[in-house]
């Protein structure tokens, strides 16, 4: 008699190959997080054509542009790059995350699949050059998509808590009209242990124009301020707030 296979939904690991899972399952658990942020005056349309439509832009229309070196996660070391937009929700104060580029596998598949985060492979650096944290961002390598630089100078006594952040987790569907199988709004309020933030002198520019990565399709107007941070953090499972 043929052997039947063992495999069922009982046994199987939290993410894909079932049987080795590529990432656990949340938290996620961070230690040693250095963080550059430059916060910006966008334009209302610009941000308007990035989010979804039961989302509304902040006014005045500001977006952060951050670079991020994990020291030390459950998901392993790795350097992340992210663009995160003011919205609201329902009346209430809200990020929404349009762009992410990591450079570690886990992290790319994890983001994606749990919290929906739309998250690509990156050539990220952040170093310190002279007084200035410096960030870069390369895709591929060679072509430079953003440069955020921070001169910390000024404590930052007590950093505000952040607002809850929200994503959209898009599955593709197999159906010959392209309708994905699922989307979904994510919500996600991460759990932060700051040890020390600095404020100062920023820079922020947008390097190629490019539709396959538009980042440059968020004008910047003014640049609003940078902080360099340096913390722990805590990542949950997050809620769907919105089924479409």
């Amino acid at each position: 008699m043929a052997q039947g296979g063992s495999l069922s939904r009982d046994n199987f690991g939290y993410s894909m190959p079932i049987d080795a899972p590529l990432f656990p399952r949340p938290p996620i658990y961070y230690r040693n997080v250095e963080t550059i942020r430059v916060a910006f005056l966008t334009d209302e349309e610009a941000v308007a054509a990035m989010i979804p439509a039961d989302l509304t832009v902040a006014s005045p229309a500001v977006a952060t542009a951050s670079v991020i070196t994990y020291h030390f996660s459950t998901l392993g070391t790795y350097n992340e790059f992210m663009i995160i937009l003011g919205v609201q929700r329902d009346g209430q104060d809200a990020y929404y995350i349009p762009h992410i580029m990591v450079d570690n596998d886990q992290a790319l598949a994890a983001g994606r699949e749990i919290w929906g985060y739309p998250k690509k492979l990156a050539h990220i650096t952040l170093e310190r050059q002279g007084q200035a944290m410096i960030g870069t961002v390369e895709r591929p390598v060679g072509n430079r998509l953003c440069t955020v630089t921070v001169q910390p100078e000024t404590p930052v006594e007590q950093p505000p808590p952040a607002a809850p952040g929200l994503s959209l987790r898009v599955i593709p569907g197999l159906g010959e009209n392209g309708a994905p199988e699922l989307a979904q709004l994510i919500e996600t309020r991460t759990i932060s242990q700051v040890h020390g933030a600095w404020s100062g002198p920023a820079g922020l520019s947008f390097g190629v124009v490019s539709t396959i990565d538009p980042l440059s399709r968020l004008p910047i107007r003014q640049i609003i301020g940078g902080t360099y941070v340096l913390s722990d953090m805590i990542l949950p499972l997050g809620r769907v707030v919105k089924q479409y």
